[in-house]
Formats: structure tokens, sequence, C-alpha cells
């Protein structure tokens, strides 16, 4: 409907928040990044007790360093605890096949001999059973003397027969090529048998 001529419009008051009034402008991206950081060091430190993520950070990076330090240790000790087993472990089979050797041996005429000739080939199992050769030290001591006859003790015995002087003794009778054999294959052994014959004279 038309206004009557000679009347003027009628002036309208602007709605708050209207277009031409003035309104707070939005926080700027440093503002927001400076109110989150606020926030995070807030719940870090109600979370944690520390102020900062580089403080944060530190602390986990010292715990894993105690943590190397402490299993560097552990592996420190369990090296030395492997190696003085290994040392218990030799003497330990030493001792085997040093007992098995000189007791098989008996029937040698220098069982110090026998054991030096054969103990590089021996071993001892996790039961403390030696082998040598895959033998047993009676079986490989057997073969020893059927190879070296001058090795193994005279039948019979000393004292029989006239003058009391029994047979000798089947190592004095090794030639002198025996002797060189043995010197070469076994100076250990060549050794022992030459002490034994100047201590026999």
């Amino acid at each position: 409907m038309a206004e009557p001529e000679g009347t003027a419009p009628e002036k309208k008051t602007p709605e708050p928040g209207a277009a031409g009034t003035k309104t707070a402008p939005p926080p700027s991206i440093d503002e927001l990044r400076t109110q989150l950081r606020a926030e995070l060091a807030t719940e870090l430190k109600a979370a944690t007790g520390l102020d900062s993520i580089e403080a944060l950070k530190a602390a986990r990076d010292k715990e894993a360093a105690d943590k190397l330090a402490e299993q560097g240790e552990f592996k420190k000790l369990a090296e030395q605890a492997q190696a003085e087993l290994a040392q218990v472990r030799a003497r330990f089979e030493r001792a085997q096949i040093r007992n098995a050797l000189l007791s098989a041996g008996a029937a040698s005429v220098d069982p110090d001999v026998v054991q030096a000739l054969l103990s590089g080939a021996a071993k001892v199992d996790a039961a403390g059973a030696v082998t040598i050769g895959g033998k047993t030290p009676a079986e490989a001591v057997a073969e020893l003397l059927q190879a070296k006859p001058h090795l193994a003790r005279p039948v019979g015995g000393q004292g029989s027969g006239a003058g009391g002087g029994g047979a000798a003794p089947a190592a004095q009778t090794m030639t002198m090529a025996q002797l060189g054999e043995l010197r070469a294959s076994n100076p250990a052994a060549y050794q022992a048998e030459m002490t034994r014959r100047a201590g026999g004279k």
C-alpha cells in the first residue's frame, strides 16, 4: 500500500549486532596457539608434575639411559658368570680325562705316557663320561698298546725266572727308531719316557 504523499518514511532503530555495529575481532592464530600451549602445560603439570614437553622428553631419555646402563651391568655380570663356569668346566673335564686314562692305562708300563698320548683326542659329555675317538678309555688304551707294544706291561711280572731279575720292562726294549718316532709324534710322551728310564737306572 502506497504511503500518502507528504509524509516522511519512518526511521527504524538498528538491532544489536546488526550490520553497522562493532564486535570484538576473532583471536589470531598466535593467540590460539598460546592459549593451547597454556592449556597443555596445565594438563601436563597435573599428569606428570613436569612443566613442559622438553622436560618430559628429558625425563624419558634419562629413564631409557638408566635402563640401558642396568641392562649393560646385567650383561657384564652374566658374561663373568659364563667365563667362570667355562673355567670350572674345563678343570672338571681335564680331571675326568686324566683319571679315566690313568685308570685304563694301568696295564701299561707308564700310565702317564698313555695319558699324554691319548688326552688330546678325549672328550667329556654332559654326564661326565669320557670318550676317545668315540671309544671308551679302556678300548682306546687297548688299541694304543696293541699298536705300540713297547708301552705294554710285561706279562708274568718281575721277580720270576733265574737270578730273580725277571723280564725287563717293555719300554726298555724300545729301539732307537721307536724312540725317535715317539719323540717326533709326541715330545711330551718322549720326555716322560726318558725321565722314567733315567729314574729306573
